[in-house]
């Protein structure tokens, strides 16, 4: 006997998924078909792989790497002093990329040729994950502001790959 042709509740513009029956019982109707089920084993498995994946679901993403709010730092007042010090320091100070690399060094990084102010730019993201930052696209939109103007698109990648790789050196300590 069909479920569906005979509960007239059940007959009303169902399609997919589970629901209650006038009668209480459940009745699941298979995704992406029209067998239904009224009780059988299979239904318990349907419901039993979908419970699965949910659990799954969940533990993948408690597993996550939980952030701080401050882009790296513990509250808003630390963020406000390590920006204060780079707004300092990358313009004509310590953190200043003509001042970070040499002129007369090569540098390569992945088999790829950086000038001196390509390499001064990768070690100015190095130092700001150093610094504390754990947040790459935090530290790409300060560097306009530290430097006073904008950056060209070789720079910006420079400051990338500078803290991306601290941040593989560190994550494989």
């Amino acid at each position: 006997m069909n479920p569906v042709s005979s509960n007239p509740i059940v007959s009303i513009c169902v399609r997919d998924g589970c629901f209650l029956t006038d009668s209480m019982r459940i009745v699941c109707i298979r995704i992406g078909s029209l067998s239904c089920f009224n009780g059988e084993p299979s239904m318990f498995r349907t419901i039993a792989s979908f419970s699965g994946i949910f659990l799954f679901s969940i533990g993948f993403i408690a597993c996550a790497q939980q952030q701080l709010p401050f882009h790296g730092f513990a509250d808003q007042s630390t963020l406000d002093k390590n920006d204060q010090v780079v707004m300092e320091q990358s313009a004509h100070g310590t953190l200043d990329p003509m001042n970070l690399a040499q002129d007369d060094q090569r540098y390569t990084h992945n088999n790829i040729a950086y000038d001196r102010m390509e390499e001064g730019y990768y070690q100015w993201g190095q130092k700001l994950y150093a610094m504390g930052y754990r947040d790459e696209f935090y530290v790409r939109d300060l560097a306009p502001k530290a430097f006073r103007h904008d950056l060209i698109d070789t720079y910006d990648h420079a400051i990338q790959k500078g803290f991306e790789d601290a941040e593989a050196a560190q994550s494989h300590k």
